[in-house]
């Protein structure tokens, strides 16, 4: 079985030493059946004999110290008297490993209470690894059952236990477990009992209690994997007539769809338009796509396939981006047949190949078609010509995007649709923002706010706008932004769109400088947003920043490769110019030749029109636009753009001024590096954490003959600002070498400083590297 990391497996490993370091111990370690007791118990004890129980252990037992006895739910009584005696006599450390949800007698597992305080662990269930989250949940975090699933797709191990415990069960109690299996959710005693037949609930639940759990106030299988292996041992003419008491006592429209499609209902559709419809209302987008996946890959009459059809596009809208439901939407525009219809799925397709995997010709052709079936003073037409003129996307100019919208806002006042309405003004409020223009704020106030649907719109316009104010240099503006999106989409009930708003607060924060716990947060997003390029691009980009800052050009040039360089064309234009500007910075420290990149980043942001996305591109770029920028940003409220047009002309101390005012510190720092002040600029550098450019800095005064006066303070066994440097980046991974290259020192001074900083932090360099640098007091003041 694949090794799967637990939630608190330290913790746990942590609380079994502590148990056993004043002996005699006693640890009782509880987990069902392939949480991972066996492996943990190998990592605390190592390969120690064991006594595995079945019927029951022999009444003389082997005094290991420390015995080890597995599977305690198995031992007959008289076993479980002889090591109770076993305990009692103190002699040996005695671990006891069981399955508490098969226990014969409930929570004690030797059957009656044990003398002499011991002390109870549980093991818990796995961490989610990242993309396989939901099927973990699905799992119940087992560990044995989830390593089964992700190798093969299914858990023999499972099907196996449940059939076990399933075929121990009679009467009663093996009616209430079919039932919780037919219904598969956790349900409340009353539906249970309903469902599974007259049954004594409570002698009945207690009996099948090694296969059904409490959930709150409800009851049933432990989790939704173990259910499907039940429902699976259910004899069919049981579990049909258990689906029809089901429909007569549930009212959840998604729960009737799933139990009359399961006996050929054909009413099941009917409830299932109807359950998506409210899932949509709702905001539970991710669910309403599930259910009408599920029934347009079914046989339909054609009258309510196009009305699923219709429900699909007039709600999904840009939220879409799984493969799951790009194949749903191709599959419904191959069935649809009314002009509207087909365009409004041309659209929604449009809206994710744009949005979330970066795909913008196909995109384009779509939304395209969109406009040639349907261009008419609809909400449709409103849709498709708003989408294409969304001034991030590349290979269109400003004024045609403009033009887009223009029109876009036409369609959607000639429709009369409010809803059609507020997202026309929201696009047009994300074009004012995007180009520094007035009115932004104002143009997102002006749409009402009755309907939860147009609040839902408002809070991703507020989110757009955040991010246009970060681009911008407006740093109040944007989390103001963040701030009136997130309370709206609460008041809908629905979730704020948190992929945009976390893309647009770690910019936020790394221009800020706000950079501690950045990596990990950005690293997570990166992971979380993974096969959704634009998505996670921003996160690569913030990822791309700090590594050169530190000096890791390998890990920045492969983080800038995933934000936009490696796919430039088809990136946001913002974050392909501001990833490009890092990219020049990085050619230049590899001392390699950085003209073609520019020529190509400076071209791209010339066709696009909108100069004010070239202040993180232009001051590091010998391709001179200066005349361009200066003309491009005259009228716009974008404070970032203004101070890097100033460094662009040499006007440095204007340059910093504006840095500082925006705050944009680690710009700062570079221009006050730039006019000399090498001192100003190392110490800034080393508050950031930017090791690599503090030490250029360091180095350039060592050449220059600075020596700080008074000499270096001591430090105790509190970190130096070297040490911490040092530290930092061998948690990070990296070498003595290459730790000496990036901050300019010798091997030899790097591994005095390895090995002053393990000293104080009271660690090995192998845990540094495995835990990553501690957040802890020792850091002493700067030199």
């Amino acid at each position: 079985m694949a090794a799967l990391p637990h939630i608190h497996r330290e913790g746990l490993l942590a609380a079994l030493r502590e148990a056993a370091a004043s002996p005699p111990w006693t640890v009782f370690l509880a987990g069902e059946a392939g949480t991972g007791k066996t492996a943990l118990l190998a990592d605390w004890l190592g390969d120690v004999p064991r006594v595995a129980c079945a019927a029951g252990v022999p009444t003389t037992l082997p005094l290991h110290d420390p015995l080890v006895v597995e599977d305690a739910q198995w031992l007959d009584a008289r076993a479980a008297a002889r090591l109770r005696a076993i305990i009692a006599a103190r002699r040996v450390g005695v671990v006891v490993t069981y399955r508490p949800e098969e226990l014969p007698v409930a929570g004690l597992p030797l059957r009656r209470p044990v003398a002499w305080g011991a002390a109870h662990v549980t093991v818990g269930p796995v961490e989610p690894p990242g993309a396989h989250a939901k099927t973990v949940a699905d799992c119940g975090g087992v560990a044995g059952v989830l390593a089964e699933v992700l190798a093969t797709g299914a858990s023999p191990t499972l099907d196996a236990l449940v059939a076990g415990r399933m075929a121990a069960l009679k009467g009663h109690a093996l009616a209430l477990a079919r039932a919780a299996a037919v219904l598969r959710e956790p349900a409340a005693p009353a539906v249970l009992a309903a469902v599974a037949g007259p049954v004594d609930l409570a002698r009945a639940a207690e009996r099948a209690s090694a296969l059904l759990t409490a959930h709150g106030t409800a009851l049933g299988h432990r989790f939704p994997l173990a259910a499907e292996a039940a429902y699976r041992l259910v004899p069919v003419p049981v579990r049909d007539a258990m689906h029809r008491r089901a429909l007569a006592v549930l009212t959840d429209p998604a729960a009737l769809a799933r139990h009359a499609r399961a006996i050929g209902d054909p009413a099941w559709a009917g409830h299932a338009e109807t359950a998506a419809a409210r899932a949509f209302a709702d905001g539970r987008t991710p669910e309403a796509i599930a259910l009408l996946h599920d029934a347009l890959t079914e046989p339909l009459p054609e009258e309510v396939r196009e009305r699923m059809v219709t429900l699909l596009g007039d709600n999904a809208g840009a939220s879409l981006h799984s493969d799951t439901t790009l194949a749903l939407l191709r599959e419904a525009l191959a069935h649809a047949t009314r002009p509207e219809a087909r365009a409004v799925l041309h659209i929604d397709l449009g809206a994710a190949l744009f949005n979330h995997l970066g795909r913008i010709e196909e995109a384009r052709a779509h939304v395209r078609a969109a406009v040639a079936e349907h261009d008419g003073p609809t909400s449709t037409a409103s849709r498709a010509l708003s989408l294409l003129g969304f001034a991030y996307f590349p290979g269109t100019s400003l004024d045609d995007d403009r033009k887009h919208l223009a029109r876009g806002l036409a369609r959607a006042k000639a429709s009369g649709d409010p809803i059609a309405w507020a997202a026309a003004m929201s696009n047009h409020a994300t074009m004012l923002m995007a180009t520094g223009a007035p009115g932004a704020p104002e143009a997102l106030a002006s749409i009402p706010t009755g309907s939860a649907r147009e609040r839902r719109l408002i809070a991703r316009g507020h989110c757009n706008l955040a991010d246009g104010a970060v681009w911008l240099g407006r740093y109040a503006d944007a989390a103001g932004h963040l701030a009136e999106g997130a309370r709206l989409a609460a008041s809908t009930g629905a979730p704020f769109d948190a992929n945009s708003a976390e893309g647009t607060s770690l910019r936020l924060d790394w221009a800020l400088g706000r950079w501690d716990g950045l990596t990990a947060r950005a690293t997570a997003f990166a992971h979380a947003a993974a096969g959704m390029r634009p998505v996670a691009g921003e996160a690569h980009l913030v990822l791309g920043l700090l590594a050169l800052a530190r000096g890791d050009f390998d890990a920045s040039a492969a983080r800038l490769k995933d934000a936009a360089l490696g796919w430039a064309d088809d990136a946001a234009v913002p974050v392909a110019a501001a990833t490009a500007g890092a990219g020049l910075r990085l050619l230049a420290a590899r001392g390699e030749d950085p003209s073609r990149l520019a020529k190509e980043a400076v071209d791209r942001l010339r066709a696009k029109g909108n100069w004010v996305w070239g202040a993180e591109l232009l001051p590091f770029s010998p391709v001179d636009a200066t005349g361009a920028f200066a003309a491009g940003i005259a009228h716009a409220d974008a404070p970032l753009a203004h101070a890097a047009l100033a460094w662009c002309r040499g006007e440095l101390d204007e340059a910093r001024r504006r840095y500082l005012d925006l705050p944009r510190p680690y710009e700062a720092a570079l221009v006050a590096e730039a006019a000399g002040d090498h001192a100003t600029a190392e110490a800034e550098f080393t508050a950031l954490g930017a090791v690599w450019d503090a030490a250029r800095c360091r180095k350039t005064l060592r050449a220059a003959g600075h020596v700080p006066r008074g000499g270096r303070p001591g430090y105790g066994d509190r970190l130096s600002p070297r040490e911490r440097e040092v530290a930092e980046l061998a948690a990070a991974g990296r070498t003595n070498r290459e730790i000496a290259a990036a901050l300019y020192l010798s091997p030899r001074t790097v591994e005095q400083h390895v090995a002053s900083a393990v000293r104080k932090l009271r660690t090995t360099r192998a845990a540094l590297t495995a835990t990553g640098f501690p957040r802890t007091p020792t850091d002493g003041p700067p030199d």
